[in-house]
């Protein structure tokens, strides 16, 4: 490479050149004119001479004539011919006419040199300042082989350039260029005089005999070519020309040679999109500038002068034809030597396999498309730019976006969802079910895949499922909102027994108007149990585990009761980080306990709640950015993912040992020897299906919906998930995996209908063995024995609680629970087997349908009855054999007053009121 030539003073130059060229002109006609006079004076005064004297010294002196003529003018004077008076005048005239056009010619040369000092294009200014600010935006991922950055997509307005200095750009790059494009670059001052003349007289000429000029060879440096790529005008017309010369002498004076070679070379055009050498070096070689060969050098640089038929992927002949005319030129110009020239003329141009995926495509992925929003907030937030400037600041300004996203998992979500066949054959009228997943890696927080939509993404910063819609949770809530809280303050334990029964009753305008025959009162309402189960069925009791895996509704209800709504609304937003929470959500128990939020919540913030079970209960909010710089390295902003501890990692190894129960019953989101806890939500109505699944490893949530809201009976999200996942794993090289048990965890047995140690007859129970085995907390592993179960004796013909007068009975096991309604009889699945234990003397109640105990249930409430449609109920008083008026319990035949006769009255207040449920009041209440 040349050294570059000093500027200042070339116009200094031009001034004082055509101020000494006019005093030369000016003296020299002086001395003409002068030369003249004293010509004729000589002739005429030596005539003279000759007639009147002889005086020797006279004729010897210097200027005898002149001499003479000074002395005694009128004696010398000699009167003129016509003639020589005629070629007087016209000598005059002819030197008045010269001088003037002389004079007129260096004016003009002056005003143009003025002008062309004076010239200055404020438009041009800008269009340079432009180019230089507007850089495209690196977004930066990592890859599976390593755990460096690479570049993963570029954001850009109209076109794709990354601004490099010049003194990352190899010499030979700089000289290759110089030498095919502007051989002189480095002697003159923008415009080259020589070859402007030569295409002026090409173009005249042409002009003259009809021919078109299009093709003609310009005479433009590499200055002036500048000037139309910035500019765009290229138009070869004189005018055009003459602006383009003053421009470049403009822009010489302004600007060193290295600046323009380096404006240049990051302006031009390679084809392929690539505007700038950065982006070609990138798209041809797949190499930084700086590790250019020189026969790569010289390819690229082949390019500028017709990227559509030079371009060496489409016309690779043209390329080298063009290719080795540059390499000469960098050998005749001693740029490179003799066998350096022959070395690289033989040499294999290998280009990139442009088979292989690239970033380079105008369309954002999913993850950039997140990426851009992230970004653009926080430009605003930290530079205190409003919405557009961080717009137009992501698209110009050559930021450095670094973020954890893996691009083979990104491929591997992108691909899967684009490809149709991974989805049902069904949808609602013209509504195709859309889908979203987020992969997260729970530990750090750093979001590392996403897909926002089905199929294939044709637009930038669309509607993106995973950040911009909000959805109905469902029954994803239940683990954060409730159980997961109660947990950690020990409120229940994994193996706590829970009713699912209704928690309270509705009352509904709206009744029949008849008339209560009981009371007296007219029926103006109608009743209805809330929560409802999802298929409407309450199943009684049971301990929390099956109660979270099973999803039902009753029991976080209760226990949000037991909590407070603002507690469990407090820590939601504060501790898990959904904002998506509006004040209306703690008015009433459905949105924290079922999930029935006024506004949904993203996939985002559902999924980063999830961190806190599968991350040893730490929270993390998704990461999409990790680092913003300017694209000189400044860093702008650096990635502080909001982390907190929520719980103890006990309580979360607890929700995941009860949402690991949850997957096993499930074979779709099983993976073979990968452990996986998740939650599967399907919301009212069917209209959102969520599945949030964690490995040891990673978390991810997917969406599976109408964009319209819509009933979808469809389940192949978990399928999805899991065929995804899969994936995932084998990408990633893990063949198994398993969850870590923290310190602090017990195992022990316990009663699930009861939640303590295991009595004698809970193995019996009717509904089948309730002998379970749970994790806890050291310290809360049940201590005490079940005092649920107990047995009762039943008629051994009729199944039925056996009273004094049947013949025969066997001892069956039943659950003491209390559990009964205002209003209405509510259906509970195992209301057969409930009843507490009942006393000798004890008064039963008679029904085929109501229980045994229905006396001791409060005025105005109502026993539980079973969902089965049967003649005879285990807890009904046997109906084979009559009972007496005022039926005892089967084991009163064995007391003496039975023995000897005595009437049902024997039984004291006090042994009547032996059931727990029945107070000495309501015996009396009950007798009278």
């Amino acid at each position: 490479m040349k050294p570059n030539r000093p500027i200042g003073g070339f116009f200094d130059k031009i001034k004082n050149f055509f101020l000494s060229l006019w005093s030369k002109i000016t003296n020299f006609f002086k001395n003409i004119y002068s030369k003249v006079c004293v010509y004729f004076s000589k002739k005429r005064v030596n005539a003279k001479i000759k007639k009147e004297t002889s005086d020797k010294e006279l004729l010897k002196s210097k200027n005898p004539e002149v001499a003479l003529w000074k002395e005694n003018p009128e004696k010398y004077r000699q009167k003129r011919s016509g003639w020589k008076r005629v070629g007087i005048g016209v000598g005059n005239a002819f030197l008045f006419c010269f001088l003037t056009f002389g004079a007129m010619v260096v004016l003009i040369l002056g005003v143009a040199a003025t002008v062309v000092y004076a010239y200055s294009d404020p438009s041009l200014d800008d269009k340079f300042a432009n180019l230089e600010m507007d850089y495209t935006t690196i977004v930066y991922a990592k890859t599976l082989e390593s755990a460096d950055y690479i570049e993963y997509q570029n954001l850009y307005n109209d076109q794709n350039r990354i601004w490099i200095s010049i003194d990352d750009m190899p010499d030979y790059l700089l000289d290759a260029l110089v030498a095919i494009e502007d051989k002189r670059f480095y002697d003159h001052n923008g415009v080259d005089f020589i070859t402007t003349a030569r295409a002026t007289i090409n173009y005249v000429v042409y002009k003259i005999l009809g021919k078109d000029t299009t093709y003609l060879p310009g005479g433009s440096t590499l200055t002036q070519q500048l000037i139309k790529v910035i500019t765009m005008e290229d138009d070869k017309t004189p005018m055009r020309k003459v602006k383009e010369i003053l421009q470049a002498l403009y822009i010489e004076r302004k600007y060193s040679k290295e600046q323009i070679l380096e404006y240049y070379l990051n302006a031009a055009y390679f084809g392929n999109n690539c505007n700038g050498i950065y982006s070609a070096a990138k798209y041809y070689f797949d190499k930084d500038v700086s590790e250019l060969t020189v026969t790569e050098c010289a390819a690229i640089i082949s390019i500028t002068k017709s990227p559509a038929y030079i371009e060496p992927y489409a016309n690779p002949e043209s390329n080298k034809e063009r290719r080795n005319n540059i390499l000469y030129e960098m050998y005749t110009q001693g740029y490179i030597s003799e066998e350096e020239y022959n070395q690289y003329i033989n040499e294999e141009l290998t280009l990139r396999d442009r088979s292989v995926q690239t970033t380079e495509t105008s369309i954002m992925s999913w993850y950039t498309d997140i990426v851009f929003e992230e970004a653009k907030n926080i430009l605003m937030e930290e530079l205190g730019y409003d919405s557009d400037q961080a717009t137009n600041s992501l698209y110009s300004d050559g930021l450095k976006i670094y973020t954890p996203c893996i691009v083979e998992y990104q491929e591997i979500l992108e691909n899967y969802f684009e490809n149709e066949e991974n989805y049902p054959n069904i949808s609602n009228g013209d509504q195709l079910p859309q889908i979203a997943m987020q992969l997260m890696d729970p530990t750090s927080g750093d979001v590392l895949a996403v897909v926002g939509g089905r199929g294939e993404k044709v637009e930038n910063r669309v509607l993106s499922r995973v950040t911009q819609t909000q959805r109905q949770p469902g029954s994803s809530i239940k683990p954060l909102s409730v159980y997961g809280y109660a947990i950690e303050n020990d409120i229940i334990t994994e193996g706590s027994a829970i009713d699912d029964s209704p928690m309270r009753i509705n009352a509904n305008s709206g009744g029949s108007g008849l008339v209560d025959p009981i009371t007296g009162e007219t029926i103006n309402y109608t009743y209805s149990p809330w929560p409802l189960n999802y298929d409407r069925v309450y199943n009684g009791v049971m301990d929390i585990k099956t109660a979270l895996s099973n999803s039902y509704n009753t029991p976080p209800a209760k226990l949000l009761q037991e909590i407070g709504l603002d507690t469990s609304y407090d820590f939601m937003k504060t501790m898990l980080g959904i904002e998506s929470l509006v004040d209306a959500d703690k008015v009433d128990y459905a949105p924290l306990s079922v999930g029935s939020v006024t506004n949904g919540f993203t996939m985002r913030e559902l999924v980063s709640a999830y961190t806190v079970f599968a991350n040893k209960g730490v929270y993390s909010d998704s990461n999409y950015v990790t680092r913003i710089e300017t694209h000189d390295g400044k860093v702008i902003y650096e990635g502080n993912v909001d982390k907190r501890i929520v719980f103890s990692p006990q309580t979360a190894y607890i929700i995941t040992d009860i949402l690991q129960n949850l997957v096993g019953s499930s074979s779709a989101a099983r993976m073979n020897n990968i452990e996986v806890a998740g939650k599967s939500v399907t919301t009212t109505s069917f209209v959102d299906r969520w599945f949030i699944g964690y490995t040891n490893e990673f978390l991810a949530g997917i969406w599976w919906g109408y964009d319209i809201p819509a009933e979808l009976q469809d389940a192949s999200h978990v399928r999805m998930w899991r065929e995804v996942m899969t994936q995932i794993y084998d990408a990633a090289g893990i063949t198994s995996s398993s969850f870590t048990e923290p310190d602090g965890i017990v195992t022990a047995s316990y009663c699930a209908c009861s939640g303590k140690l295991a009595g004698t007859y809970c193995a019996s129970d009717p509904y089948g063995n309730q002998v379970r085995t749970g994790k806890f907390k050291s310290g809360t592993e049940p201590t005490e024995v079940c005092d649920v179960h107990h047995q009762l004796y039943v008629c051994t013909e009729s199944g039925q609680i056996a009273h004094e007068n049947c013949p025969s009975a066997t001892l069956v096991t039943f659950r003491d629970v209390t559990r009964y309604f205002k209003n209405i009889y509510v259906r509970v699945r195992d209301a057969e087997y409930v009843c507490p234990p009942l006393s000798s003397y004890q008064i039963l109640y008679n029904d085929s349908i109501l229980p045994v105990y229905s006396y001791t249930i409060p005025e105005g409430y109502y026993p539980a009855l079973s969902t089965r449609s049967k003649s005879r109920y285990a807890n009904c008083l046997c109906t084979v054999h009559t009972p007496s008026s005022n039926p005892h319990y089967y084991t009163y035949k064995f007391t003496d007053e039975y023995a000897n006769g005595g009437s049902n009255d024997a039984a004291s207040a006090e042994d009547i009121a032996s059931s727990k449920l029945l107070s000495p009041t309501e015996v009396e209440r009950l007798y009278n």
